[in-house]
């Protein structure tokens, strides 16, 4: 039997709690249930500009989640997966480490949402762009984090 790393291991736990504070499942299934085919046609009421009602409810649940990590049993009580009576004192480093991780957790899941879409119109892809920039925004509001998974490293040409 083959023994994983400790630091396989720690990435493990913390990409796991953050895809459970992100509540990934949920945001799919929400983006899923979304109709894309007829924002900005012509006689549709929903324009393309504006973001979708699953937008603030996935940020209520990331803020939820930060007061669970910092301690605040009062944000922790606002999400039903988190239960009121169980708040975590975390170290800083530890905290930080687990909400980036949550909120590469929640980005990756708002990509996998919208790749199961099945029939979008050009307006429904301009609303994606403008959720996941709201999301993203509202992530920013909450607390800082910089995910480095999926980062680019750009090489310099020789001369």
């Amino acid at each position: 039997m083959r023994c994983l790393s400790p630091r396989v291991f720690r990435m493990f736990r913390l990409r796991s709690l953050g895809r459970l504070l992100g509540r990934c499942g949920q945001c799919v299934g929400l983006i899923e249930a979304q109709s894309w085919e007829a924002i900005g046609e012509p006689g549709s009421t929903d324009k393309a500009d504006d973001e979708s009602p699953y937008v603030a409810l996935v940020v209520a649940d990331a803020e939820a989640a930060w007061g669970y990590l910092c301690g605040l049993g009062s944000s922790a009580a606002s999400s039903p997966s988190l239960s009121a009576s169980s708040s975590v004192v975390l170290p800083h480093r530890a905290r930080e480490a687990v909400w980036t991780e949550t909120v590469q957790a929640v980005m990756e899941s708002l990509v996998e949402g919208f790749s199961r879409v099945g029939c979008c119109s050009p307006g429904g892809r301009s609303r994606m762009a403008c959720d996941l920039r709201a999301v993203a925004l509202g992530l920013d509001k909450i607390h800082r984090a910089r995910p480095t998974r999926g980062k680019v490293s750009h090489a310099r040409a020789k001369k």
